[in-house]
């Protein structure tokens, strides 16, 4: 995952990552990530969300607070 990252970066397919990952998961991925990749970090959360819709994964990750 840090590695297909650190590709589309190089593209330039981002410009800023939010990332939502199982608390495991998430410590891991954020030891492999080159520190350009890292920096483009903006949102992250620690939480399994498996179970959840599309349309909540995007509300969690793109609402704006107060709005």
């Amino acid at each position: 995952m840090a590695q297909r990252l650190s590709e589309a970066l190089q593209q330039k397919r981002y410009d800023e990552l939010r990332i939502t990952a199982a608390p495991r998961f998430l410590g891991l991925l954020r030891k492999s990530l080159s520190a350009q990749v890292a920096a483009t970090v903006t949102d992250e959360q620690s939480k399994d969300l498996i179970h959840e819709s599309n349309r909540d994964i995007t509300t969690r990750m793109f609402s704006r607070p107060g709005v």
